[in-house]
């Protein structure tokens, strides 16, 4: 259930106290105001369907009492995702005007923004109204007005806040980023960090002007460096350096230490009482304010979330690699540093001096991206680093314009000009194509294939192996040799490079693990039968298929090369649906396949059939035009099942790969049922690639598949 109407209060509840005391204040707000209030609440990312249906319930159970004792019109929505980028979002989508949230956090009103409200009022294109759960009265919450440092915009946000605050008589804060501050950021901006002060203390006086109380200066600024850890050499070391770093610029230290799902509850108690007295002990001798965090899960996805979480505005990180840091692509620090939100430091164990380590910069160009170029150059001047600026692309993608490389020699300039050790470069992001190995002939038949694709599209080929429990270095080498001969039956002629990794741990936790860690652009497995799924990967099988970031090919026994000539593409027709015709279109050209894009609906309305008929033909369209050979059909489900629909088109036009949607039970379409893909994989004679909600390709134009009001249900260009 979602608002969309304009004139609408958001109001992100956690289902606590503070978060109701934030909806009462709300509906007072809009029943003054003759407003709609949206409630929003934001679940981690692959919650499951009972945790999305339980969270609904909540939310039907507030949004039906508080219309049936304040009349006034409550929607909700439950989103997954980062809560700071989801309260953003959900913002635009609704119009929202005002956003009013509960805030936990103990701070005077000096610094009402703890780490938490500062994420969400950064990325905030409305003001946002903090409720404290010592806030009775409407009157003591307090207004806040993000300035961006553009006049049209600040003083709209300044004109609506003080459209509130003038009638609920609450004060008002201006605040903005004033930490950033080079020369590359003033040519974006336009202001110097005084001059920055000085246009919020200007909004300030707009706002004073019409008889509100109004406060400015507010610093608003990530004030805590995150420290991952594993407990090893390298990490202390880290460690070491962060603390100096947090002493010279007043910042707070967060350690993270990040375990596998499957950790037991006296493995994760030891280990948060190790944290604990880490914390505690480097904090009351060296003076510094250090946390720590213990969370399970993939650690390419913990530590970019525990950044936004903890307002993080530098990372320092231990590196093992033997790689040199002008080589990083590829590999652990690789996968951190390429997505990385802010600047990262790496520091080897033998980096005794702060001045030995590098501080990696990945950019994009836009504006929050160079902010982090800003933030290097401070600590690279006070300790004497090495910056290394990277610009990170895929093979595919073409090399820089004309316009960005300037912008590239911009920076260099700048960076000399404030006499920092630096380079800058362009490097391309390697992609493998991984195969799980278990050493059977489904295996094998799948590495047969996965050779094939690996030479079709230019990557290297990575041959995983998991071990139930940790061995020797000598076991490891046998087990890499074993890997060796076994890759000798099934490949012949070898024209690629091929690594090969052994690793211990949880199998879901390992393959999606190192399926980041080498940029895997797809994973292929060997399955056996309809057991095959459990027997290749235990009973995480298709856990794994629904969590992958990247597209998985599910092969049966069939050792000889497959040339995809039939290409059977199956979507839906819900918002959810995240198939990406791009995929299909490179791997058409690739085989030089025809496509078979198809729909299944369960109506027999002649109107919603001209619809996805209309939709599906600008489809066609648009795969033709990129020279593929393309055909579309809508399939009616009988009763029978839509699988078996799928299942027997696929059977009827001698399709040689199928390509369907694995989706999260919980985000379930009308027609398709949460058990599709499950049914799909497990019944298909021929291979299936699965792509899931998660998985991201090249943004295609928006207009696309637009056919007047309709606009494109299938997310295929999103």
């Amino acid at each position: 259930m979602g608002a969309s109407n304009k004139n609408t209060l958001l109001v992100p509840v956690d289902l606590t106290y503070v978060a109701n005391r934030a909806v009462k204040h709300s509906v007072e707000i809009a029943k003054q105001f003759n407003l709609k209030v949206c409630l929003l609440h934001i679940l981690a990312k692959k919650a499951t369907y009972s945790e999305h249906k339980k969270v609904e319930s909540q939310l039907q159970t507030i949004s039906d009492f508080t219309i049936k004792h304040s009349g006034i019109d409550v929607s909700y929505m439950a989103k997954e995702g980062n809560i700071f980028d989801g309260i953003s979002h959900a913002a635009d989508e609704i119009s929202a005007e005002l956003i009013i949230m509960g805030v936990h956090n103990k701070r005077g009103e000096v610094d009402i923004l703890g780490s938490f409200a500062y994420n969400v009022v950064k990325n905030s294109k409305v003001p946002v109204m903090i409720v404290n759960k010592d806030n009775i009265d409407i009157s003591d919450n307090h207004i806040i007005v993000p300035v961006d440092y553009l006049k049209i915009q600040s003083k709209i946000k300044a004109n609506i806040a003080v459209k509130y605050a003038k009638q609920l008589n609450c004060p008002v804060y201006v605040t903005g980023d004033v930490y950033y501050e080079s020369s590359e950021i003033k040519k974006a901006t336009g202001k110097t960090k005084v001059e920055k002060e000085r246009f919020l203390k200007e909004i300030a006086e707009y706002i004073e002007k019409t008889g509100v109380t109004v406060k400015s200066g507010m610093k608003v600024r990530p004030k805590t460096i995150l420290v991952p850890t594993d407990f090893t050499a390298n990490a202390e070391r880290a460690f070491e350096h962060a603390i100096a770093i947090a002493k010279a610029f007043d910042r707070n230290i967060c350690l993270l230490h990040v375990v596998s799902e499957t950790i037991t509850k006296a493995e994760k108690e030891k280990i948060n009482n190790t944290l604990k007295t880490i914390s505690q002990t480097h904090s009351k001798n060296a003076g510094v304010d250090i946390t720590y965090r213990l969370k399970e899960g993939s650690i390419f996805d913990v530590i970019p979330a525990t950044v936004s979480e903890i307002s993080a505005g530098f990372v320092v990180m231990g590196y093992h690699g033997k790689k040199s840091i002008k080589n990083l692509a590829g590999g652990f620090a690789y996968s951190v540093i390429s997505s990385s939100r802010v600047p990262v430091m790496i520091v080897k164990k033998e980096n005794k001096k702060i001045s030995d380590n590098t501080i990696v910069v990945p950019i994009d160009f836009s504006y929050e991206k160079l902010k982090k170029i800003d933030k290097a150059t401070k600590i690279a001047q006070h300790f004497d680093c090495h910056v290394h600026v990277i610009i990170v692309l895929d093979k595919e993608v073409k090399m820089p314009t004309c316009d960005k490389s300037k912008l590239l020699e911009r920076v260099n300039s700048d960076l000399e000009e404030d006499g920092i050790k630096y380079n800058t470069e362009i490097i391309e992001k390697p992609k493998a194509v991984l195969v799980p190995v278990d050493f059977t002939e489904a295996a094998g038949c799948a590495l047969t294939q996965a050779h094939e694709i690996a030479k079709l599209f230019s990557r290297k080929l990575v041959l995983l192996h998991i071990v139930g429990k940790k061995i020797t270095p000598s076991e490891e080498k046998e087990v890499e040799e074993k890997l060796k001969d076994f890759s000798k039956n099934y490949i012949k002629q070898n024209s690629i490079e091929v690594n090969y990794k052994i690793k211990t741990g949880s199998i879901f936790n390992v393959i999606t693990d190192t399926a980041l860690e080498v940029s895997a652009e797809f994973i292929v497995m060997g399955i056996h039968g309809k057991k095959g799924l459990q027997h290749i990967i235990g009973s995480f099988a298709y856990k794994v298929i629904i969590s992958s970031k990247v597209p998985i090919i599910v092969f049966r026994k069939e050792c000889h090369p497959r040339a995809f000539k039939n290409i059977v593409v199956s979507v839906d027709f819900s918002d959810e649906s995240r198939v990406k015709v791009s995929t299909a279109i490179r791997f058409a050209k690739y085989f030089d396949s025809k496509l078979h894009i198809i729909g299944v609906i369960s109506s027999k309305s002649s109107a919603l059939r001209l619809k996805q008929e209309v939709l599906l033909k600008n489809l066609t369209h648009h795969v033709e035009s990129s020279g593929i050979d393309a055909k579309t059909e809508i399939l009616t489900d009988s009763g029978v099942g839509v699988y078996k629909k799928v299942l027997e088109y696929a059977k009827n036009v001698n399709s040689d790969l199928l390509m369907i949607i694995a989706k999260k039970e919980g985000i379930i379409a009308e027609v398709f049922g949460s058990n599709y893909a499950k049914k799909i994989i497990e019944n298909a004679d021929i291979p299936v690639l699965t792509t899931t909600t998660y998985y991201e390709e090249e943004k295609e134009p928006e207009d696309i598949y637009s056919v007047g009001y309709f606009i494109d249900p299938f997310g295929l260009t999103r």
